[in-house]
């Protein structure tokens, strides 16, 4: 039997590549033959090459010198990020298959597959993530796959209502996007966990760097750049006296304080995993603080869903901060209640999962 993942493989950003990989080895574990399919748009591959030429066509004369002065200035920094997740591609995401042969099964997810591309290049969904005849496979199933923002219009319900009949099993990763696919399609919409958890912390402590810095600290991942998570970092660094160190999610010509904007999937994981305090609005930066039992706060402002969808499940939905100015700091995760509402959540996911790759579908 050979399996293939369809998923953002090549992607340089920390969470698609490492739900990619937990995908891949999870599968890998039962015993099956399973690769990821080497589909990568040219859309895809714009958004991470170091000169998008769509967009320097699309833009501007005043936007043109903007870009030509940002790749000056930053295509030396941006070199050394990219080597980073090349390596970590080359020795982890693998086996690659080619989007023309025909697999027994096809998995189609997880991270944001379903979500509107707006590019330069390309806008709209893509219809091959939602399983059309691009690839073929003789069963296809979407496992925790995403959207992101659900803002749909008649034609785009009435476009992916027609893509989901091709698969045969259907699960999403977000609460709300199971309650709007149920309205798509007569098929059963599943609620699964995202894939990093179906690995044990263990696994991810074979693939990321050795400790970076010696001394205690409190790590932010600001992907949403809002400043709540500042303030949240700032105030529980003046309380408990520590460092703040920052994983950038962009590239900067100077990194101030201990901004961190060259770092790879491998120091992202031994950041978080060393780190006392995790503060975060990005889903995988919590995801793995739940994961490696850290004490964190999720500090989204939009697109709260996918936070939400995960911390309510497991009774930590109060790790969540709406206002800066009631944080509990004394609030410390000890009842560790929310334990075994994860390895339920894990187990029943696992559950759903095996059932799909051993081609029993029956309810």
């Amino acid at each position: 039997m050979r399996i293939g993942i369809l998923t953002y493989h090549r992607s340089h950003n920390y969470g698609a590549l490492l739900q990619a990989y937990a995908l891949k080895e999870y599968i890998s574990s039962l015993g099956k033959d399973v690769c990821f399919i080497d589909y990568w748009p040219r859309y895809h591959q714009e958004m991470y090459a170091l000169w998008n030429r769509s967009q320097f066509r699309s833009v501007s004369i005043l936007g043109k010198i903007k870009m030509i002065l940002v790749y000056l200035l930053l295509s030396g920094k941006k070199r050394k990020r990219r080597r980073l997740f090349e390596r970590f591609i080359a020795e982890h995401i693998r086996p690659v298959g080619s989007v023309d042969d025909t697999y027994d099964l096809v998995v189609y997810g997880s991270d944001q597959i379903w979500r509107y591309q707006d590019h330069y290049s390309y806008k709209g969904f893509n219809s091959v993530y939602f399983g059309d005849d691009t690839i073929k496979g003789r069963y296809k199933i979407s496992y925790a796959a995403s959207m992101g923002g659900i803002q749909l219009d008649g034609q785009d319900k009435l476009r992916i209502s027609g893509w989901l009949s091709g698969l045969d099993q259907i699960s999403v990763r977000e609460r709300d996007l199971c309650e709007a696919m149920s309205l798509l399609t007569s098929k059963a919409v599943s609620l699964v966990v995202d894939p990093v958890f179906l690995l044990p912390a263990s696994s991810y402590e074979r693939i990321m760097t050795p400790r970076l810095y010696a001394e205690r600290y409190i790590l932010v991942y600001n992907l949403q750049c809002n400043r709540m998570t500042y303030r949240v970092a700032e105030r529980l660094s003046q309380r408990l006296n520590l460092p703040i160190v920052e994983i950038s999610g962009g590239v900067y010509l100077f990194d101030s304080g201990g901004r961190k904007s060259v770092v790879g999937p491998s120091e992202f994981l031994s950041l978080i995993y060393h780190a006392d305090y995790v503060v975060s609005s990005s889903f995988h930066g919590v995801a793995f603080s739940v994961l490696f039992e850290k004490r964190f706060y999720a500090t989204l402002e939009r697109n709260t869903g996918r936070v939400r969808s995960l911390l309510s499940r497991i009774g930590l939905e109060n790790r969540i901060v709406s206002d800066c100015d009631t944080l509990d700091i004394e609030d410390d995760l000890s009842d560790m209640a929310h334990a075994q509402l994860l390895i339920d959540y894990i187990t029943e996911s696992k559950r759903y999962l095996n059932k799909c790759i051993n081609l029993d579908f029956s309810k």
